[in-house]
């Protein structure tokens, strides 16, 4: 199982989402020590817009997951990230 785990600080914040599992809100928030709702859900947005996850509602829950285009983009960065 791939994940893409992520924290708050200087360098920049991403989120935690399985690729999967899905996620809701408050999990993601369990992930990301000192972490604020507010915060994260703006990255969730952002996230969103950027087709980097996706939104899942049902069942009165709303969760999220890694889509197919972030699975792409990964694919395609990890052996630039091997190779520099």
């Amino acid at each position: 199982m791939e994940t893409l785990y992520g924290a708050n600080n200087k360098r920049g914040y991403e989120v935690s989402v399985t690729s999967k599992n899905r996620k809701n809100l408050n999990e993601i928030l369990k992930d990301i020590p000192y972490s604020r709702s507010a915060i994260t859900s703006n990255r969730m947005k952002e996230l969103q817009d950027f087709c980097l996850i996706q939104r899942h509602n049902g069942a009165g829950e709303v969760s999220y997951s890694l889509s197919i285009f972030c699975h792409n983009v990964k694919e395609r960065l990890l052996p630039l990230a091997a190779f520099g």
